[in-house]
């Protein structure tokens, strides 16, 4: 991308690359296919990859839980991002305690460069990522490796996770269904995204992730998991795992959804309304979906050449029209638009089934569209009285946020290791009341 074009306002470069990059010899460019994978070794070496940027109070537990893990052939490489808080400390007294933790400290430079620095230092057959705020389950790493081995083809893994506060007390936050196999027909429906997972949901094996690596360091704050899951999708199979093998955990300082009817405080596109902070605010949202889709529009053009490139359209980014047309009724109807789009071209766009939702909120007056929309996707007093309704007549609900439910009654030490365990009438991992200890 030009200097110049990569200056442009986001939803411009956008609009610019609808026809995409120049006229090119591609000739020498392949139709995206599998990339071919060798058998893995008896026991693979598994490199564990963070990024950590003032997390040192979560740190040495994501650390922890890798250290507990059952499958030990591992290795452990953290960056620390230029941290301003205990972080470099916290990790230099957890490495020097076992060789198996590599520890990079460079100056802050966001995320998706400290996992490429992380990255270049990994030696393993197969990479998984981890947040410095996340945990593994003890048998992650294991279960990983049974299932690439069963799936030869496949060059990623991703599978469900446990979304928790720091007391493990679940959280209302879905996950969409993880789909398998060859999904390159999937990802131009949706834009290049993938589906589901987050940053310690995802595995890789090493001849995908070489393809994959570096990850494009305009991702400072977030989005690298985003670009893996949509840009793996043109290079291998993928294999979605229905079980839950590692925690999620959410705080003051990472929640991306809110309550209150602000354009800066509204909940996400992942559906979940209550209000538990604002890192993740909502025209962010809009601007990291847009880059999200440039970057993987770029690696499939730079990979595949053009044609295959221009099969992606910004259009079928899922959510990403909601979230303008939220922005626009929040922002009180700017006679300009949002982001160089007005109302007739969100709702030209938007090929959900709300279409029709936003085209009469737009005619609404302006404090009775935000009512709406807050009513709607926020934690409102109503849906108290009106969910059971709704769940009698078997009707789907709106957005809302349950009751936290106790998922483990495990210690704080022993949450951090705590492993799903099977049941004879569930053929998915769930999590265990029963400690570690007297689990032996």
């Amino acid at each position: 991308m030009a200097n110049n074009e990569r200056n442009a306002p986001v939803a411009q470069r956008a609009v610019q690359n609808e026809s995409w990059g120049p006229n090119a010899d591609n000739s020498d460019q392949q139709r995206p296919c599998p990339v071919p994978l060798p058998q893995l070794s008896p026991t693979p070496l598994i490199s564990v990859i963070m990024a950590n940027y003032n997390y040192g109070r979560f740190l040495k537990g994501a650390i922890e839980s890798v250290l507990a893990q059952w499958y030990q052939n591992f290795e452990l490489i953290v960056c620390e991002d230029g941290s301003t808080d205990s972080s470099a400390e916290v990790l230099r007294q957890v490495a020097s305690r076992d060789s198996r933790i590599i520890a990079i400290e460079h100056a802050n430079a966001g995320q998706a460069a400290a996992l490429n620095a992380a990255y270049e230092r990994a030696r393993g057959e197969i990479i998984c990522l981890l947040d410095p705020d996340d945990l593994f389950m003890r048998n992650k790493l294991s279960r990983i490796v049974e299932v690439f081995r069963e799936n030869n083809a496949a060059g990623m893994i991703h599978h469900l996770r446990v979304a928790a506060t720091m007391d493990l007390k679940a959280l209302p936050f879905g996950q969409a269904s993880l789909e398998s196999g060859w999904l390159v027909e999937r990802a131009y429906r949706f834009g290049g995204r993938g589906a589901g997972a987050a940053t310690s949901q995802i595995c890789l094996r090493r001849e995908v992730s070489d393809i994959l690596f570096p990850l494009p360091t305009i991702f400072r704050l977030g989005n690298g998991d985003a670009f893996i899951l949509g840009a793996a999708q043109f290079l291998t199979e993928i294999v979605g795992l229905e079980e839950k093998l590692s925690y999620q955990l959410f705080h003051g300082d990472n929640y991306s959804v809110a309550m209150t009817p602000e354009k800066d405080a509204v909940c996400s596109q992942l559906g979940a309304a209550t209000k538990y902070g604002n890192l993740n605010p909502l025209n962010r949202e809009v601007r990291g979906s847009i880059e999200i889709f440039e970057e993987i529009r770029r690696f499939v053009g730079d990979r595949f050449g053009d044609e295959y490139a221009a099969r992606l359209r910004l259009r079928d980014v899922p959510g990403l029209w909601d979230l303008l047309a939220i922005l626009f009724v929040l922002e009180g109807k700017p006679s300009g638009g949002i982001m160089g789009y007005g109302k007739k071209e969100i709702i030209a766009q938007d090929n959900s089934r709300r279409r029709n939702v936003w085209r009469l909120l737009f005619l609404m007056p302006g404090f009775l569209a935000r009512r709406m929309i807050h009513d709607w996707w926020a934690d409102a007093a109503w849906k108290r009285y009106v969910f059971p309704v709704i769940k009698f007549l078997g009707l789907r609900r709106p957005p809302e946020c349950r009751s936290g439910a106790v998922i483990t009654d495990a210690t704080p030490d022993d949450r951090l290791v705590t492993p799903p365990l099977r049941t004879p009438s569930s053929p998915r991992s769930v999590i265990s009341p029963i400690h570690p200890r007297s689990a032996r």
